[in-house]
């Protein structure tokens, strides 16, 4: 898995994808997609802790979610 960074608007940076050929695992909240600076210096930050997983865009939470053992889902 991997946490999307584009410079572009609207492509969810800051959301998780599987490229491994499931796509999008968790699109960033509609407040984390407004949080890029297109052009300017950005400040994406992903924290893990055991199964529990953030991503911040510019001091935004783009989302968090823990991760289910016994199926490997998102929530």
């Amino acid at each position: 898995m991997q946490v999307e960074v584009d410079p572009s608007v609207g492509k969810h940076t800051g959301g998780l994808y599987e490229s491994g050929g499931r796509g999008w695992v968790k699109m960033p909240t509609a407040e984390g997609e407004q949080a890029l600076k297109p052009g300017e210096w950005n400040d994406l930050e992903v924290s893990v802790q055991g199964n529990h997983i953030v991503t911040q865009l510019n001091g935004i939470r783009s989302w968090t979610s823990r991760r289910r053992r016994r199926n490997s889902r998102m929530e």
